[in-house]
């Protein structure tokens, strides 16, 4: 079963997407503090990571490049209310697979995981 690391500050997305990954056949992996994710990408060894873009006291974008250094080939999807042109090109730039905005189509998410996990 393949392992997806959701990492978003807010537990009722967290929850959301866990259960959705639940449901469509993968493992979810919640966390919700920007200290931790590092540490959980070297010790879980995630198939995939699902990244907010703003978390209390980090960037996502700063932990995409930190991830990225650990495992280059990681896909990671960020997730963002912030979804702006600037930011997502930053995104883009520093090694996201793919760029999304909140509110999230679940069919549309799944399709997108299923063909980064390809």
């Amino acid at each position: 079963m393949k392992k997806i690391l959701i990492v978003d500050d807010n537990k009722y997305i967290r929850f959301a997407l866990s259960v959705l990954m639940e449901q469509s056949g993968y493992n979810g992996h919640e966390v919700g503090e920007g200290e931790k994710v590092i540490a959980e990408v070297k010790s879980k060894n995630p198939d995939l990571v699902i990244l907010d873009k703003k978390l209390p006291g980090y960037d996502g974008l700063d932990l995409l490049v930190e991830i990225k250094k650990i495992r280059q080939e990681l896909p990671v999807i960020i997730l963002t209310a912030y979804g702006d042109e600037k930011t997502r090109e930053r995104a883009l730039e520093l090694g996201a697979d793919v760029f999304m905005t909140k509110p999230f189509d679940n069919d549309e998410i799944i399709s997108t995981i299923e063909r980064l996990l390809k």
